[in-house]
């Protein structure tokens, strides 16, 4: 979903058909965040993981809107902070 993302915000770096972005997720679940198991198995260390995920929210270029219906934890949360409303 992260790779996903930097690529929707790089594309929206030069997007002049709107001002704003709104995130909202699928189905009953705005975003759960990261699989738990998965992280074990990825042999980079988590801290990584949550340092590139900060540096694409950082990097939201339009004014930005979590619409948030249902679950938003772990990376959902973070990501719901790191939008404007």
């Amino acid at each position: 979903m992260m790779l996903e993302l930097q690529e929707r915000v790089t594309e929206l770096e030069n997007w002049k058909d709107g001002k704003g972005l709104i995130i909202y997720g699928a189905g009953n679940t705005f975003c759960s965040g990261s699989d738990l198991n998965a992280v074990k198995a990825i042999s980079n260390s988590q801290t990584e993981m949550w340092c590139y995920a900060s540096a694409v929210f950082d990097i939201l270029p339009l004014i930005s809107v979590a619409l948030v219906q249902g679950k938003a934890v772990g990376g959902g949360a973070e990501l719901t902070t790191a939008c404007d409303f």
